[in-house]
């Protein structure tokens, strides 16, 4: 247990714990109930009462918590007259906290009924999403919270929903950068959209066209604190393994069959290009027939020049003699 991590290419199962603080409204448990059932099976539920507060020193019983139950991820609902309807998420990397991201719930609606437990794609809408350095790692965080596990492949059937996350600034007259140094992300607000994927005819075309239809839960949620891990922390809670740096980006549309190697050209739509200039990979075969072909066209075009060999062993000077 004392040795450190070793870094794996196999794919990860990420789990999400809930729990509960010494008080918390309906709301927070309604809200709590529908990110459960959209997490699940990957997700575990504490029924129990937990004295625990994440940004005034509970850290460390969150690590523990994830730690036993091999969470990655974990969601606590709390309640009091200062913060009410309070939701708090967080992630750990290496049995240490990387993120913690309060919110206060504004608007709930709960889900209308079932569906399957496939996975979702996602779609962020917002500018602010790529912009704000903190809504990044928010951004960042409810990708990795909502994606699920790692997958080699996906069957196009399967993707039968939809979450949707909006960004919305603060309200005029309500400052958002509280430090001084650099804008925080207090005050955003964040709405969460659940939609079910279906195939309809449309009188006209011939193919199905998809269409959105709104199950839940319809949640909105406003930023209230932020606190993210160093940075050098999280840059070693995003590296990847040789060997899967290697499949993922050096070698970038290149499939391997019982041909040898193939590879994926992509060129402009605009202009044409020289192929023959392009370096290609030499076979044997291709050089005998383009060596065929060649003398097809000189004897086409002329009698080709007769070559003179000399017998083995005299030069050119003993053969004038």
């Amino acid at each position: 247990r004392n040795q450190p991590g070793k870094m794996s290419s196999a794919p990860m199962h990420k789990k999400v714990l809930f729990l509960k603080g010494l008080k918390s409204s309906q709301l927070c448990n309604d809200v709590m109930s529908d990110l459960y059932t959209m997490a699940k099976p990957e997700a575990v539920k504490f029924t129990k009462k937990n004295d625990i507060h994440p940004f005034e020193g509970g850290a460390q019983s969150l690590d523990f918590l994830s730690t036993k139950n091999e969470a990655n991820f974990w969601c606590l609902a709390t309640h009091n007259k200062k913060r009410p309807h309070n939701l708090t998420f967080g992630r750990t990397f290496d049995s240490h906290m990387l993120d913690m991201i309060e919110f206060g719930i504004e608007k709930h609606i709960p889900s209308t009924g079932e569906f399957a437990h496939n996975k979702p794609m996602l779609c962020f809408v917002g500018l602010e999403w790529d912009t704000h350095q903190e809504l990044k790692r928010i951004h960042n965080y409810f990708f990795d919270y909502f994606r699920g596990a790692d997958v080699s492949q996906i069957n196009l059937a399967g993707l039968d929903r939809m979450i949707v996350l909006s960004v919305k600034p603060p309200k005029e007259g309500k400052a958002d950068d509280v430090s001084g140094n650099a804008p925080s992300a207090v005050g955003y607000r964040i709405f969460i959209r659940h939609y079910s994927v279906t195939m309809k005819r449309v009188s006209g075309v011939s193919f199905p066209v998809p269409a959105l239809e709104e199950v839940g839960p319809h949640i909105n949620l406003v930023v209230r604190r932020v606190k993210f891990a160093p940075g050098h922390i999280f840059a070693a809670a995003c590296k990847i393994s040789q060997q899967e740096y290697v499949e993922t980006h050096l070698n970038k549309n290149v499939t391997r069959d019982k041909f040898g190697v193939r590879g994926t050209v992509h060129v402009t739509t605009g202009g044409k290009q020289d192929f023959t200039k392009h370096k290609k990979r030499a076979f044997r075969a291709l050089n005998v027939a383009r060596k065929r072909k060649r003398g097809e066209r000189d004897e086409e075009g002329g009698e080709k020049q007769k070559r003179r060999f000399l017998p083995v062993g005299k030069s050119k000077r003993q053969r004038r003699h």
